[in-house]
């Protein structure tokens, strides 16, 4: 295809991307060919980059590390919020069953097995969760791969999924629902019959939304310094960005308790304002149970 013409139909008006130069014999290889290069370069000055063929197939491997270390982040990002979603939800539920699990208490239900009904239920949405899930990632990661095809001009003939990413996906699918909903269903194991049974069961709040805004502070500041000024290589950095990005979002979670007050009171007026009565009393019940109204910033957070 002639130049003007391939400038015209990718719309590069006068512009050059790459320009392919082939060395003579005599200075096809060693020093003669590392002189030419960098008679190029100083040439051409600091705008524009003189590579060996070579390098393309680094700058590829770089741009998919690139990719990777993206998708860790977002995988980070991905359990938190599952997790919180999952905790929320169950937490949500086990509120409304209250009475329920009151009356198989009174009948003879242990504590034990109030635990393991609620545990083999979020077994149960683990399973089917992670079929899902290894299911929609495999095809996100074709999606992802036709894309790096098309933008590097490369055909990516055979796609392998790894045995082992699968069972750790399961894995993981199914240790993450019961880890989260292993505190709401300790919670609900310690209520007695007699409180479950009565009209109103009293939310009890847990001791990390009552003191846990000073550890909350420590991994926020913890995780800026680490980003922001602690010197690491690319690996490392690929190695520790996942858990430091966990440990921001977990810290944020623990410190918005001991604020929920304080935006509960400068939104008090916006909302009476907008709403009346029924925006005063939507605010004042942020406060009535602050675990919840946690979890739910976390999880939109």
């Amino acid at each position: 295809i002639p130049l003007p013409v391939a400038q015209d139909v990718f719309e590069r008006g006068d512009e050059i991307d790459q320009i392919d130069v082939v060395a003579t014999e005599a200075a096809s290889g060693g020093p003669p060919l590392d002189d030419l290069k960098a008679r190029l370069q100083a040439a051409l000055g600091d705008d524009y980059s003189v590579t060996y063929p070579a390098t393309q197939g680094k700058r590829v491997t770089q741009m998919l590390d690139g990719y990777q270390f993206g998708l860790s982040f977002f995988s980070a990002v991905a359990l938190f919020v599952g997790a919180f979603l999952i905790y929320n939800a169950f937490s949500m539920n086990l509120v409304e069953r209250t009475r329920e699990i009151g009356m198989l208490r009174a009948v003879g239900m242990t504590r034990g097995q109030v635990m393991r009904q609620i545990l083999v239920e979020a077994l149960v949405l683990g399973l089917i969760g992670s079929g899902l899930g290894v299911l929609a990632g495999i095809g996100l990661s074709n999606g992802l791969i036709r894309a790096m095809e098309f933008m590097l001009a490369q055909e990516v003939r055979v796609v392998r999924v790894p045995p082992d990413a699968i069972v750790r996906a399961v894995g993981v699918g199914i240790l993450t629902p019961l880890r989260a909903a292993s505190l709401p269903a300790w919670q609900a194991s310690r209520i007695s019959p007699l409180e479950a049974l009565r009209a109103r069961a009293k939310v009890r709040e847990g001791g990390w939304v009552r003191r846990g805004w000073p550890f909350g502070l420590l991994l926020l500041v913890a995780g800026y310094v680490a980003i922001y000024h602690v010197p690491m290589s690319q690996q490392l950095i690929f190695q520790l960005g996942q858990p430091i990005v966990f440990a921001l979002l977990v810290g944020a979670t623990l410190v918005i308790p001991a604020t929920v007050d304080g935006w509960e009171r400068v939104s008090r007026p916006v909302f009476r304002l907008l709403y009346g009565g029924e925006g005063e009393l939507g605010s004042s019940n942020i406060r009535r149970s602050r675990s919840r109204t946690t979890l739910t910033a976390a999880a939109l957070m």
